[in-house]
C-alpha cells in the first residue's frame, strides 16, 4: 500500500498505546554498525525521533532516522536483553548499517482501518508485527488475530530533510522484491494528508541497491566441509608424493654402487656361502672321440681253463643231471 510519504520530510512515529510517546533511534554506536530502537517522550527537536520513509517499491519502505545517519536502517535481530526470555520469537528492532542488515530492513505498512497502521517486514513475514512493550522497548509479535493496541501507530510530519545524503538509499540485496538495481522514483510533495510539507515541487530520487553475487548453490557448512576435505586430501597427497620421492632418490643412490662392483668381486663376496674358503678350479675338460666307421673290433683270444670242460660235463641239463 502506498501512503504517499514525502521523501524529503522527517516524520515522528507515534505509539498509540503510550500517550505522547514515539519511536527513537540511536547512532550506530556498536563499531559504527548497529544501534538501538525504543520509544520515549515526544520531542520534535530530538534528531532520534526524526524518521524518513523511503519507498523501495510501491508497497515496501526503508526507514532511517537522522540520529542513525543515512546508512542506518530500521531492522530486526535476536534479543539479548532481560526481556528476551518472555518474548515470543525473541526478535526486537534495531538500527543496522546496510552492510550488516538483512531482509528485515524492508518494511510494509498496512492500515488497521481506524486511522492507525501496523508494521511488518520481509524477513519475519506478515505473521509478525512490530509491538510496543511497557518497558519502552519493542518486539515482533505473532498475535495478529485482531487489532492489537501495541501494534498501532500514526505518523506526523515535523520538518524538511534537505540533505542530499538522504536522496539515495544503499540496501542489502533482497530476493523478495522486484525493484530494479537502479530505479528512479518521483513523488509529489504534499500529496499526502500526513505529509504537511511546505515544499510544493516534486522531487526525483534514485534508489541504489547492491547487486547480489552469484550463488554456488552450497550452504556454508557444506562449503566449509568441502574446504576441509580438500585440505586433508592435499596433505595426504603431499605425504604420498614425498614418500615415493624419497624412495626414488634412495634407489638412485644405490644403483651406481651396484654398477661399479666388478663381477669377480661379487663372486669373492658370496663365496662364504659355498662351504669352503679355497678357490674353485675347474677340472680338465674331457674331449669326446668318435670311432672311425672302417674300424672293426678285434677279438683277443682267450684260453679256456682246463677245468671248464669238466664243469660243462657236470652242468645239469633241462631234463636232469648228466648227458644221459
Amino acid at each position: 500500500m502506498s501512503l504517499n510519504f514525502d521523501t524529503n520530510a522527517w516524520y515522528q512515529v507515534n505509539v498509540t498505546s503510550q500517550k505522547d510517546q514515539c519511536f527513537h533511534g540511536t547512532p550506530l554506536y556498536e563499531d559504527g554498525l548497529t544501534g538501538a530502537v525504543f520509544f520515549q517522550n515526544t520531542n520534535t527537536s530530538n534528531t532520534g525521533q526524526r524518521w524518513q520513509f523511503y519507498p523501495y517499491n510501491s508497497s515496501v519502505y526503508l526507514l532511517r532516522c537522522e540520529e542513525g545517519g543515512p546508512n542506518g536502517y530500521l531492522g530486526t535481530s535476536l534479543g539479548t536483553g532481560s526481556d528476551k526470555d518472555r518474548l515470543t520469537g525473541n526478535t526486537v528492532p534495531w538500527l543496522a548499517h546496510y552492510n550488516v542488515s538483512d531482509d528485515s530492513m524492508f518494511w510494509t505498512i498496512e492500515p488497521w482501518g481506524d486511522g492507525t497502521y501496523y508494521f511488518s517486514n520481509l524477513a519475519n513475514g506478515t505473521g509478525w508485527r512490530l509491538d510496543t512493550l511497557v518497558t519502552a522497548l519493542m518486539a515482533m509479535n505473532s498475535n495478529i488475530t485482531s487489532a492489537q493496541r501495541g501494534e498501532q501507530y500514526t505518523f506526523t510530519s515535523i520538518g524538511v530533510i534537505d540533505d542530499s545524503r538522504y536522496s539515495t538509499a544503499n540496501t542489502y540485496p533482497s530476493s523478495h522484491t522486484a525493484a530494479p538495481t537502479l530505479a528512479t522514483i518521483t513523488t509529489a510533495d504534499g500529496a499526502s494528508s500526513t505529509s504537511g510539507s511546505s515544499k510544493s515541487a516534486s522531487s526525483s530520487i534514485t534508489l541504489v541497491t547492491a547487486s547480489p553475487s552469484p550463488s554456488s548453490g552450497l550452504s556454508t557448512g557444506a562449503a566449509a566441509g568441502i574446504g576441509v576435505g580438500v585440505g586433508i586430501a592435499a596433505v595426504i597427497l603431499a605425504g604420498v608424493a614425498g614418500f615415493f620421492l624419497m624412495r626414488r632418490r634412495k634407489n638412485r643412490r644405490r644403483a651406481p654402487d651396484l654398477m661399479q662392483t666388478p663381477p669377480r668381486a661379487l663372486v669373492q663376496e658370496d663365496k662364504s656361502n659355498w662351504g669352503y674358503d679355497g678357490a674353485h678350479e675347474l677340472s680338465t675338460p674331457i674331449i669326446a672321440a668318435e670311432m672311425a666307421a672302417s674300424a672293426e673290433p678285434r677279438s683277443t683270444p682267450v684260453e679256456m681253463p682246463a677245468d671248464y670242460a669238466v664243469m660243462l660235463d657236470n652242468t645239469p641239463s633241462r631234463g636232469g643231471y648228466g648227458r644221459g
